[in-house]
Protein backbone atom coordinates (compact mmCIF):
# COMPACT_ATOMS: atom_id res chain seq x y z
CA UNK A 1 0.00 0.00 0.00
CA UNK A 2 2.79 2.34 0.50
CA UNK A 3 4.58 1.48 -2.26
CA UNK A 4 1.48 2.23 -4.06
CA UNK A 5 1.03 5.90 -2.79
CA UNK A 6 4.41 6.67 -2.89
CA UNK A 7 4.39 5.82 -6.63
CA UNK A 8 1.15 8.31 -7.33
CA UNK A 9 3.78 11.45 -7.26
CA UNK A 10 3.56 14.65 -4.91
CA UNK A 11 0.50 14.86 -2.30
CA UNK A 12 0.01 18.43 -2.33
CA UNK A 13 -3.53 19.22 -1.55
CA UNK A 14 -5.65 20.21 -4.61
CA UNK A 15 -3.46 18.99 -7.10
CA UNK A 16 -4.30 15.91 -9.76
CA UNK A 17 -1.96 13.69 -7.58
CA UNK A 18 -4.32 14.84 -4.47
CA UNK A 19 -7.28 13.69 -6.12
CA UNK A 20 -5.88 10.21 -7.92
CA UNK A 21 -4.62 9.51 -3.64
CA UNK A 22 -8.04 10.60 -2.49
CA UNK A 23 -9.94 7.79 -5.34
CA UNK A 24 -7.48 5.43 -4.41
CA UNK A 25 -8.09 5.63 -0.34
CA UNK A 26 -12.05 4.82 -1.54
CA UNK A 27 -10.86 1.97 -3.34
CA UNK A 28 -8.70 0.89 -0.56
CA UNK A 29 -11.85 0.89 1.74
CA UNK A 30 -14.06 -0.40 -0.84
CA UNK A 31 -12.08 -3.68 -1.50
CA UNK A 32 -12.77 -4.30 2.33
CA UNK A 33 -16.41 -4.32 1.56
CA UNK A 34 -17.37 -0.30 2.51
CA UNK A 35 -18.86 2.29 0.54
CA UNK A 36 -17.13 5.54 1.61
CA UNK A 37 -17.45 9.05 1.73
CA UNK A 38 -16.33 12.62 0.95
CA UNK A 39 -16.52 15.55 3.01
CA UNK A 40 -15.12 18.29 0.40
CA UNK A 41 -14.13 21.62 0.47
CA UNK A 42 -12.70 24.43 -1.90
CA UNK A 43 -9.11 26.27 -1.83
CA UNK A 44 -7.27 28.33 -4.09
CA UNK A 45 -4.62 26.57 -4.63
CA UNK A 46 -0.84 27.96 -4.85
CA UNK A 47 0.68 27.23 -8.20
CA UNK A 48 4.83 28.61 -8.71
CA UNK A 49 5.41 30.61 -11.73
CA UNK A 50 9.31 31.67 -10.73
CA UNK A 51 11.30 31.27 -7.77
CA UNK A 52 15.01 31.62 -7.76
CA UNK A 53 18.07 34.01 -6.85
CA UNK A 54 19.93 34.73 -9.77
CA UNK A 55 23.60 36.81 -10.12
CA UNK A 56 24.92 37.36 -13.16
CA UNK A 57 24.44 34.28 -15.47
CA UNK A 58 24.18 31.64 -12.14
CA UNK A 59 20.80 30.82 -11.19
CA UNK A 60 20.02 29.22 -7.82
CA UNK A 61 16.51 27.79 -7.56
CA UNK A 62 13.76 27.52 -4.91
CA UNK A 63 10.21 27.15 -3.34
CA UNK A 64 8.35 30.19 -2.14
CA UNK A 65 6.61 29.41 1.24
CA UNK A 66 2.39 29.01 0.34
CA UNK A 67 1.00 31.80 2.80
CA UNK A 68 3.51 34.99 2.21
CA UNK A 69 3.21 37.93 -0.60
CA UNK A 70 5.03 37.41 -3.52
CA UNK A 71 7.36 39.75 -6.10
CA UNK A 72 6.75 41.28 -9.34
CA UNK A 73 8.21 39.89 -12.47
CA UNK A 74 11.41 42.22 -11.76
CA UNK A 75 11.79 40.84 -8.25
CA UNK A 76 13.90 42.38 -5.94
CA UNK A 77 17.91 43.44 -6.54
CA UNK A 78 20.49 44.11 -4.24
CA UNK A 79 23.13 42.78 -1.62
CA UNK A 80 22.34 39.49 0.42
CA UNK A 81 22.12 40.81 4.14
CA UNK A 82 23.08 37.93 6.56
CA UNK A 83 20.37 37.66 9.19
CA UNK A 84 19.38 41.64 8.83
CA UNK A 85 15.69 42.14 9.34
CA UNK A 86 16.53 45.79 7.22
CA UNK A 87 17.73 44.93 4.77
CA UNK A 88 16.37 44.71 1.11
CA UNK A 89 17.26 40.97 0.72
CA UNK A 90 17.79 39.50 4.16
CA UNK A 91 19.67 36.03 4.10
CA UNK A 92 18.66 33.64 7.17
CA UNK A 93 21.08 30.87 8.03
CA UNK A 94 19.93 29.48 11.60
CA UNK A 95 19.60 26.26 13.10
CA UNK A 96 16.67 27.34 14.66
CA UNK A 97 15.71 28.61 11.33
CA UNK A 98 11.81 27.31 11.45
CA UNK A 99 10.86 29.99 15.14
CA UNK A 100 13.22 32.43 13.90
CA UNK A 101 11.68 32.70 10.08
CA UNK A 102 8.53 33.26 12.21
CA UNK A 103 9.84 36.29 13.92
CA UNK A 104 11.52 37.38 10.78
CA UNK A 105 8.16 37.69 9.04
CA UNK A 106 6.07 39.37 11.71
CA UNK A 107 8.92 42.66 11.87
CA UNK A 108 10.26 42.50 8.35
CA UNK A 109 8.11 45.36 6.56
CA UNK A 110 9.71 45.44 2.96
CA UNK A 111 11.65 43.51 0.40
CA UNK A 112 12.55 39.61 0.75
CA UNK A 113 13.78 36.97 2.65
CA UNK A 114 15.83 34.20 1.32
CA UNK A 115 15.49 31.30 4.09
CA UNK A 116 18.12 28.60 4.13
CA UNK A 117 16.46 25.26 4.97
CA UNK A 118 18.33 23.28 7.57
CA UNK A 119 16.97 19.95 7.98
CA UNK A 120 18.79 16.18 9.40
CA UNK A 121 20.05 15.82 6.11
CA UNK A 122 21.40 18.26 3.37
CA UNK A 123 18.78 19.54 1.24
CA UNK A 124 15.70 21.31 0.45
CA UNK A 125 13.53 20.67 3.56
CA UNK A 126 10.12 22.89 3.17
CA UNK A 127 7.95 24.58 5.88
CA UNK A 128 4.46 24.21 6.29
CA UNK A 129 2.07 27.04 5.34
CA UNK A 130 0.23 27.50 8.81
CA UNK A 131 -1.52 30.49 7.41
CA UNK A 132 -2.38 29.15 4.13
CA UNK A 133 -5.82 30.98 4.63
CA UNK A 134 -4.43 34.76 5.55
CA UNK A 135 -1.06 35.06 3.70
CA UNK A 136 1.26 37.47 5.42
CA UNK A 137 4.79 38.92 5.29
CA UNK A 138 7.39 39.56 2.55
CA UNK A 139 8.42 37.10 -0.11
CA UNK A 140 10.03 34.01 0.92
CA UNK A 141 12.39 31.75 -1.15
CA UNK A 142 13.44 28.52 0.55
CA UNK A 143 16.79 27.10 -0.25
CA UNK A 144 18.67 24.17 0.70
CA UNK A 145 21.23 23.62 2.98
CA UNK A 146 22.92 22.29 -0.04
CA UNK A 147 23.47 25.94 -1.26
CA UNK A 148 24.57 27.22 2.17
CA UNK A 149 28.55 27.76 1.22
CA UNK A 150 27.82 29.09 -2.15
CA UNK A 151 25.12 31.81 -0.64
CA UNK A 152 27.32 33.17 2.43
CA UNK A 153 30.09 33.34 -0.09
CA UNK A 154 27.69 35.66 -2.37
CA UNK A 155 26.61 37.94 1.32
CA UNK A 156 30.27 38.01 2.41
CA UNK A 157 31.46 39.13 -0.87
CA UNK A 158 28.91 41.62 -1.27
CA UNK A 159 27.55 40.53 -4.67
CA UNK A 160 24.40 41.73 -6.24
CA UNK A 161 21.86 39.56 -6.74
CA UNK A 162 18.20 39.75 -8.20
CA UNK A 163 15.34 37.33 -6.08
CA UNK A 164 12.02 36.49 -7.95
CA UNK A 165 8.92 35.16 -5.95
CA UNK A 166 6.58 34.59 -8.52
CA UNK A 167 3.12 32.56 -7.69
CA UNK A 168 -0.82 32.46 -8.29
CA UNK A 169 -3.66 31.32 -6.97
CA UNK A 170 -6.00 28.68 -8.86
CA UNK A 171 -9.61 27.76 -8.02
CA UNK A 172 -9.38 23.98 -6.77
CA UNK A 173 -10.87 21.54 -4.86
CA UNK A 174 -9.82 18.08 -2.01
CA UNK A 175 -11.21 16.44 0.32
CA UNK A 176 -11.61 13.86 3.36
CA UNK A 177 -12.23 10.68 3.00
CA UNK A 178 -14.79 9.59 5.65
CA UNK A 179 -15.63 5.91 6.65
CA UNK A 180 -18.03 4.71 9.45
CA UNK A 181 -18.78 1.81 10.92
CA UNK A 182 -21.89 1.78 13.54
CA UNK A 183 -21.68 0.40 16.68
CA UNK A 184 -23.99 -2.21 18.73
CA UNK A 185 -24.50 0.92 20.97
CA UNK A 186 -25.11 3.95 19.70
CA UNK A 187 -25.44 6.15 22.88
CA UNK A 188 -21.81 5.58 23.55
CA UNK A 189 -19.51 8.48 22.26
CA UNK A 190 -17.92 7.66 19.20
CA UNK A 191 -14.19 7.22 18.20
CA UNK A 192 -12.47 9.03 15.44
CA UNK A 193 -9.17 7.26 13.85
CA UNK A 194 -7.44 9.79 11.93
CA UNK A 195 -4.15 10.39 9.52
CA UNK A 196 -3.25 12.92 7.12
CA UNK A 197 -3.52 11.95 3.37
CA UNK A 198 -1.35 14.99 1.70
CA UNK A 199 2.21 16.49 1.93
CA UNK A 200 4.82 18.63 0.36
CA UNK A 201 6.12 15.42 -1.79
CA UNK A 202 5.76 12.05 -2.39
CA UNK A 203 5.96 11.32 1.53
CA UNK A 204 6.12 7.67 1.75
CA UNK A 205 7.75 7.43 5.00
CA UNK A 206 6.15 10.94 6.53
CA UNK A 207 2.28 9.97 5.48
CA UNK A 208 2.34 6.24 4.13
CA UNK A 209 3.20 4.61 7.72
CA UNK A 210 0.55 6.28 9.10
CA UNK A 211 -2.21 5.36 6.19
CA UNK A 212 -1.40 1.64 6.38
CA UNK A 213 -2.34 1.75 10.06
CA UNK A 214 -5.27 3.45 9.04
CA UNK A 215 -6.26 1.34 6.54
CA UNK A 216 -5.27 -2.26 8.62
CA UNK A 217 -7.33 -1.05 11.62
CA UNK A 218 -10.28 -0.07 9.26
CA UNK A 219 -10.28 -4.01 8.63
CA UNK A 220 -10.40 -5.24 11.64
CA UNK A 221 -12.83 -2.92 12.93
CA UNK A 222 -15.38 -3.94 9.98
CA UNK A 223 -14.35 -7.80 10.13
CA UNK A 224 -14.95 -7.79 14.10
CA UNK A 225 -17.68 -4.65 14.78
CA UNK A 226 -17.53 -2.35 18.18
CA UNK A 227 -20.11 -1.17 20.78
CA UNK A 228 -19.19 2.24 19.74
CA UNK A 229 -19.33 4.08 16.29
CA UNK A 230 -15.89 4.37 14.54
CA UNK A 231 -15.32 7.09 12.13
CA UNK A 232 -12.48 6.78 10.09
CA UNK A 233 -11.18 10.14 8.46
CA UNK A 234 -8.07 10.41 6.36
CA UNK A 235 -7.83 14.72 5.71
CA UNK A 236 -5.69 16.20 3.34
CA UNK A 237 -4.59 19.92 3.63
CA UNK A 238 -1.94 18.78 6.30
CA UNK A 239 0.70 21.36 4.96
CA UNK A 240 -1.76 24.13 4.60
CA UNK A 241 -2.69 24.56 8.00
CA UNK A 242 -4.82 21.31 8.80
CA UNK A 243 -7.25 22.85 6.59
CA UNK A 244 -8.93 19.44 5.83
CA UNK A 245 -9.85 18.40 9.25
CA UNK A 246 -10.86 22.04 9.67
CA UNK A 247 -13.02 21.91 7.26
CA UNK A 248 -14.62 17.75 8.77
CA UNK A 249 -15.26 19.97 12.23
CA UNK A 250 -16.76 22.54 10.68
CA UNK A 251 -19.32 20.21 9.40
CA UNK A 252 -19.13 17.60 12.26
CA UNK A 253 -19.19 19.85 15.19
CA UNK A 254 -19.64 17.21 17.87
CA UNK A 255 -16.87 15.64 16.98
CA UNK A 256 -14.01 17.46 18.51
CA UNK A 257 -15.12 17.28 22.54
CA UNK A 258 -17.71 13.95 22.22
CA UNK A 259 -15.13 11.77 20.25
CA UNK A 260 -12.16 9.57 21.04
CA UNK A 261 -9.26 10.56 18.87
CA UNK A 262 -6.53 7.61 17.51
CA UNK A 263 -4.44 10.09 15.14
CA UNK A 264 -1.60 8.62 13.06
CA UNK A 265 0.53 11.43 12.79
CA UNK A 266 4.16 11.94 10.67
CA UNK A 267 6.67 9.48 10.14
CA UNK A 268 5.30 6.21 11.28
CA UNK A 269 8.44 3.43 10.11
CA UNK A 270 10.51 5.27 8.73
CA UNK A 271 14.03 3.91 8.21
CA UNK A 272 15.86 6.91 8.75
CA UNK A 273 14.32 7.06 12.00
CA UNK A 274 15.12 5.81 15.82
CA UNK A 275 12.44 7.02 18.16
CA UNK A 276 8.38 6.79 18.39
CA UNK A 277 6.52 9.47 20.10
CA UNK A 278 3.07 9.59 21.91
CA UNK A 279 1.55 12.50 22.73
CA UNK A 280 -1.78 12.02 24.66
CA UNK A 281 -4.64 14.24 26.38
CA UNK A 282 -4.71 11.62 29.95
CA UNK A 283 -2.27 9.73 31.57
CA UNK A 284 -4.73 6.82 31.50
CA UNK A 285 -4.59 7.07 27.86
CA UNK A 286 -1.03 7.02 27.63
CA UNK A 287 -0.72 4.52 29.69
CA UNK A 288 -2.85 2.38 27.86
CA UNK A 289 -1.56 3.06 24.65
CA UNK A 290 1.93 2.40 25.67
CA UNK A 291 1.11 -1.18 27.45
CA UNK A 292 0.00 -2.28 23.60
CA UNK A 293 3.48 -0.40 21.91
CA UNK A 294 5.53 -2.19 24.87
CA UNK A 295 4.11 -5.62 23.70
CA UNK A 296 4.35 -5.34 19.97
CA UNK A 297 7.01 -2.37 18.43
CA UNK A 298 10.58 -3.31 18.55
CA UNK A 299 11.47 0.71 17.92
CA UNK A 300 11.94 2.73 21.47
CA UNK A 301 8.54 5.24 21.81
CA UNK A 302 8.56 7.71 24.64
CA UNK A 303 5.07 9.58 25.73
CA UNK A 304 3.88 12.27 27.04
CA UNK A 305 1.26 14.19 28.49
CA UNK A 306 -0.65 17.08 26.89
CA UNK A 307 -1.69 20.45 29.39
CA UNK A 308 -3.88 22.63 28.29
CA UNK A 309 -4.90 23.64 24.54
CA UNK A 310 -2.52 22.65 21.91
CA UNK A 311 -0.40 24.86 19.79
CA UNK A 312 -1.33 24.65 16.27
CA UNK A 313 1.71 25.04 14.53
CA UNK A 314 3.26 21.89 17.28
CA UNK A 315 -0.43 19.67 17.78
CA UNK A 316 -0.82 18.45 14.71
CA UNK A 317 -4.32 17.30 13.78
CA UNK A 318 -4.88 16.84 17.03
CA UNK A 319 -4.07 20.77 17.87
CA UNK A 320 -7.01 21.44 15.89
CA UNK A 321 -9.28 19.07 18.26
CA UNK A 322 -7.48 20.78 21.45
CA UNK A 323 -8.03 24.10 20.20
CA UNK A 324 -12.11 23.24 19.57
CA UNK A 325 -12.27 21.75 23.38
CA UNK A 326 -11.21 18.04 22.30
CA UNK A 327 -9.41 16.32 25.25
CA UNK A 328 -9.46 12.76 24.71
CA UNK A 329 -6.95 11.75 22.12
CA UNK A 330 -3.77 9.99 21.60
CA UNK A 331 -1.29 10.63 18.58
CA UNK A 332 1.98 8.49 17.82
CA UNK A 333 4.30 10.15 15.64
CA UNK A 334 7.81 9.22 14.62
CA UNK A 335 11.41 11.12 13.80
CA UNK A 336 12.59 11.11 10.18
CA UNK A 337 15.86 11.93 8.68
CA UNK A 338 13.97 13.10 5.73
CA UNK A 339 10.86 14.84 6.94
CA UNK A 340 9.47 17.46 4.36
CA UNK A 341 12.32 16.56 1.76
CA UNK A 342 12.05 15.03 -1.56
CA UNK A 343 14.06 12.17 -0.79
CA UNK A 344 11.18 10.37 1.72
CA UNK A 345 10.56 7.70 -0.88
CA UNK A 346 9.42 4.06 -0.30
CA UNK A 347 12.50 2.43 -1.48
CA UNK A 348 14.85 4.06 0.61
CA UNK A 349 13.21 5.15 3.76
CA UNK A 350 10.39 2.96 4.65
CA UNK A 351 10.48 0.15 7.39
CA UNK A 352 7.65 -2.51 6.60
CA UNK A 353 8.38 -3.84 9.43
CA UNK A 354 7.92 -1.04 11.91
CA UNK A 355 4.93 -0.33 10.36
CA UNK A 356 3.59 -3.36 10.80
CA UNK A 357 4.56 -3.17 14.82
CA UNK A 358 2.34 -0.82 15.22
CA UNK A 359 -0.12 -1.27 13.12
CA UNK A 360 -0.73 -4.54 15.42
CA UNK A 361 -0.10 -2.49 18.51
CA UNK A 362 -3.02 0.02 17.70
CA UNK A 363 -5.49 -2.17 16.16
CA UNK A 364 -5.34 -3.58 19.04
CA UNK A 365 -5.59 -0.29 21.39
CA UNK A 366 -8.80 0.81 18.82
CA UNK A 367 -10.23 -2.63 20.16
CA UNK A 368 -10.50 -2.10 23.82
CA UNK A 369 -11.11 1.42 23.70
CA UNK A 370 -14.27 1.19 20.79
CA UNK A 371 -15.91 -1.75 23.06
CA UNK A 372 -17.41 -1.18 26.78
Amino acid sequence: MISEYDAQGWHRTGTDVDAQSIEWMNDQVRKIGLEPSEVTYELDRVEVDSAYLEFGSERITGTPLFDCSYTDEDGVTGLLDLNNSVAEITLLDSENWGPELLELRKKKTQGVIVVITNGHETGLSLANAFDFLSPYGPPVLQIGDNRRDELLRLAENEVRVRVIIQAHRVKSSSATVLVEIDGREPDLEPIVINTPLSGWWSVAAERGGGLACWMEILRNCYAMGSDRRILFAANTGHELGFIGLENLLDQRTELATSATWVHFGANIGAKLGSTGNLLASTPELAELAMSFIEETVQRPTTSRITKGVLPLRHGGEMGCVAQRGGGKYVALTNDNEFFHMAEDRFDSNVDVGIVCSYARAFRDLVSVLSNR
